[in-house]
């Protein structure tokens, strides 16, 4: 996975990666990838997000979301909360995610998904491809977009009901 990164950040040099850890076994996944990356990019062009569990926990990942150009997650609310601000996706499958596909087929967009077994190349091509789309969702996408958002925003209510004040 370090070496297709390093290959989108050679590709466009506006490109800066955000690892952005839900839970704490996030932290091993993205130090390995983060130790696997050329000392420069790690210096220069990436950025690993505080993993918080407090009351302001959620509004501040929305934050980091919303400053995304691109999110790639293997976790559903690293998919579903990007999508929720209309944000480009791709949801990364790997040996471990369930939640991941079934979001994507009841969105019914399987383009969304990259899984493990496909070639890295392939990867990159899907991110170079969306970074280069700068063209806006069709209506389908938007009405679904709309449906995920309305859902993302009853659990975030739901979410800050039950936080102590």
């Amino acid at each position: 996975m370090a070496n297709a990164l390093e290959a989108i950040v050679q590709h466009n040099n506006d490109i800066r990666l955000l690892f952005v850890p839900h839970v704490h076994c996030d932290l091993e996944v993205i130090t390995q990838v983060f130790a696997n990356l050329p000392d420069k990019t790690r210096r220069l062009r990436t950025q690993i997000a505080p993993l918080l569990h407090q009351n302001s926990a959620a509004q501040y990942v929305y934050t980091m979301y919303d400053q995304c150009e691109l999110a790639i997650s293997n976790r559903f609310h690293g998919v579903v909360v990007p999508l929720s601000m209309r944000k480009k996706v791709i949801a990364y499958c790997d040996k471990i995610t369930k939640k991941v596909p079934a979001v994507v087929a009841k969105m019914d967009q399987p383009e969304l998904m990259y899984s493990h077994e496909d070639n890295l190349e392939g990867f990159v091509e899907k991110v170079k491809a969306n970074l280069a789309d700068k063209c806006t969702s069709t209506h389908t996408m938007d009405t679904k977009m709309d449906q995920l958002s309305e859902v993302n925003h009853k659990f975030l209510d739901a979410f800050e009901s039950i936080l102590p004040r």
